[in-house]
């Protein structure tokens, strides 16, 4: 179980980092999210850089304007990548 969680958290941050270095000077802003089943029944992310880190939902996501771009789910874990819509 721990395994897949480290395995997908790494392909995750791997896949992040692979689009950053080969991101030209139109690229998108952008951060990994993440939500813990453990804690949280409703989805509610918290991404690494955006939001100052506070706790925010899917929609409000939307709503601030940026899009989901990629997806990892564990038993636990539920992991997006998202980036600005315009």
């Amino acid at each position: 179980m721990f395994k897949k969680i480290i395995l997908a958290s790494l392909l995750s941050f791997g896949a992040f980092s692979t689009t950053v270095a080969n991101a030209d000077t139109n690229a998108k802003k952008g951060d990994i999210c993440e939500w813990s089943r453990m804690h949280y029944s409703i989805p509610k992310f918290r991404c690494h850089s955006l939001f100052d880190r506070e706790i925010i939902s899917l929609n409000d996501i939307y709503e601030k304007g940026y899009r989901v771009v990629a997806i990892s789910q564990t038993d636990r874990f539920t992991t997006i990548v998202i980036e600005s819509q315009d």
